[in-house]
């Protein structure tokens, strides 16, 4: 009796250590698949364009460009979406999303996450979350522009007493 006791002990132990272990590759790279991380990256990926252009807006400040300026920036925005893009694939992404949920979670989490993204609740989330995702983006963008005319303020100010203050230690010498 006592040895039967010792043995599921040794065993409940084991268990428990296996859980609270570090998760697998496999078991990583299931949750992603089933929380359809790789379709997140590639969405806000095609997002990127017109993240790009308003930004561009925002520093144009409304200034209207002739043919050949528009082209120039119109390249610019293509080759810094392609950089993006390219940086940001789920090629080179998953090696990375893998480590870092390797890192976070304990194999036991991974399996809970499992659980739940396989749960028809779990599977709604993973529905939603991309168009939660993009209104996000699009309410700090929408932050961010408010804000921008009280950074350019703060940067403009900064720049002027830069260049006083060169003006200062010229005169100085």
């Amino acid at each position: 009796m006592k040895k039967t006791l010792a043995a599921l002990t040794l065993f409940s132990a084991a268990q428990a250590f296996a859980a609270d272990s570090a998760p697998t590759d496999s078991s990583v790279h299931n949750l992603l698949k089933v929380t359809n991380t790789s379709q997140l990256i590639d969405s806000s990926m095609s997002q990127m364009d017109s993240y790009f252009n308003a930004a561009i807006e925002q520093g144009l400040q409304g200034k209207t460009l002739n043919a050949e300026q528009q082209k120039i920036v119109d390249d610019m925005r293509t080759k810094s979406v392609a950089v993006v893009q390219k940086a940001l694939s789920w090629e080179k992404m998953e090696p990375v999303m893998t480590d870092i949920y390797k890192k976070s979670f304990n194999q036991r989490e991974i399996d809970a996450m499992l659980k739940f993204y396989q749960s028809e609740e779990g599977l709604s989330v993973v529905t939603k979350m991309p168009i939660a995702m993009q209104n996000s983006m699009q309410a700090i963008q929408a932050s961010t522009m408010n804000i921008a005319p009280e950074l350019n303020k703060i940067l403009a100010d900064g720049k002027q007493q830069l260049l006083a203050l060169d003006k200062e230690h010229a005169s100085a010498k």
